[in-house]
């Protein structure tokens, strides 16, 4: 103040007779844990009745200390405290205003249509609404500049559990980044529950794929903090992933679909068409009857196309041109039945510019280019459907 002397903060004096009425002169527990940079010793104080940290935090008399917390055996119960003294806005917490306030941030069911990263994926909310772009609480994945080979293995991880799912979205709060330009863009992060109860953050985190994010003070986080704190440090312990000072064994694909290697391409026309029916992952989706797949049996990256087929062309991404009538429907159509699934393909040949040329197979076991051709979205053509393995289907 004026005078130079320093002002009690508010409810200071009455968490001050909160500890004094339940412990001067009491037989109590203490538990001593570490002492600090500055020799001060932190610990627990047990009354009889229980811990006191943590009956100060109920009441809103005392707010949780992230470097401190992890210390605690405690601590998960300290975090639900807090979590209801704030709800209830009791005393410090009086003029609290959750950060995820607005109507677009409530529990919805959705279903995964891309995966973006090793921690933020792309929804379509069943409930008819658009699709929304979310990053996982509290988590920080492997950047690809930094770590491609981890970055690359929890996009995976992700994908395989996740992509075409039917999962419950959790919105937790928002953060505000600037980019480049000094704009700025606005991020929701929430929990993704798929299969019934399992966390996506915490399956990451726990094969070492991720890391938990250390948020300050006043910053929001994930309502399973706790849990994926325990299993980063599950992680830690079994040197996992990130943790265990390894690249993962897998090596980088053979990448046919660059214009310089189609002679190669060619090279590998007869080892495909001897497997007959293979696996593959989409990565692109270039056209309604275009595409670049992974091939994990033979580690190839190449292009493909349904064979005998063209479907019409679509706008291009960057706004320049419209496309031809039906191109976008084309694409969205093979986009969401396809992209980053796992498939099966076929292949019969290659053109001269090294695109593998067959029929791909969607996870019902349909023929993509008959499902292409019979909703109207595709044309034959006739030359290359009547070469076709396939060639009766296609016109039928």
């Amino acid at each position: 103040n004026k005078e130079g002397v320093e002002e009690a903060e508010p409810f200071s004096r009455e968490a001050r007779f909160f500890v004094e009425s339940r412990l001067m002169h009491r037989d109590v527990q203490v538990k001593l844990q570490k002492l600090d940079k500055n020799g001060a010793v932190l610990g627990s104080v047990v009354h009889p009745a229980g811990s006191v940290e943590l009956e100060l935090v109920k009441v809103g008399l005392a707010k949780v200390v992230e470097w401190s917390s992890s210390l605690c055996d405690n601590a998960p119960a300290l975090r639900a405290a807090e979590r209801a003294a704030k709800e209830k806005r009791l005393r410090i917490w009086r003029d609290y205003v959750p950060p995820n306030h607005g109507n677009d941030m409530g529990e919805f069911a959705a279903k995964v249509v891309e995966i973006v990263s090793g921690d933020t994926l792309i929804v379509a909310d069943l409930g008819g609404g658009a699709e929304r772009r979310f990053s996982l609480s509290s988590v920080r994945a492997p950047k690809l500049k930094e770590q491609p080979e981890f970055a690359n293995e929890a996009k995976e991880v992700l994908r395989k559990n996740l992509i075409g799912k039917k999962v419950k979205v959790v919105p937790e709060y928002r953060r505000h980044f600037e980019v480049d330009g000094g704009a700025t863009v606005d991020r929701v992060f929430g929990t993704v529950i798929y299969n019934g109860d399992k966390n996506a953050a915490q399956t990451l985190i726990a094969e070492g794929l991720a890391s938990v994010a250390r948020h300050g003070q006043p910053e929001e986080r994930s309502l399973h903090y706790e849990e994926l704190l325990e299993a980063e440090a599950a992680a830690t312990s079994a040197k996992k992933g990130v943790h265990s000072g390894a690249p993962p064994a897998r090596s980088a694909p053979i990448d046919l679909t660059d214009p310089k290697a189609r002679d190669r391409a060619k090279q590998f026309v007869s080892t495909l068409q001897r497997h007959g029916k293979v696996r593959v992952v989409v990565q692109y989706v270039a056209n309604g009857a275009r595409f670049k797949l992974l091939v994990p049996k033979d580690n190839l990256l190449i292009s493909f196309g349904c064979a005998g087929l063209r479907c019409p062309q679509c706008s291009r991404r960057d706004g320049s041109s419209a496309g031809e009538p039906f191109g976008d429907e084309a694409l969205a159509f093979t986009r969401g039945h396809c992209f980053q699934r796992d498939l099966e393909i076929e292949v019969e040949s290659v053109d001269k510019i090294g695109c593998f040329l067959g029929s791909l197979y969607l996870p019902d076991k349909r023929n993509l280019g008959v499902v292409l051709l019979e909703s109207g979205l595709a044309s034959r053509i006739p030359p290359a459907a009547d070469r076709s393995v396939h060639a009766e289907a296609l016109y039928n």
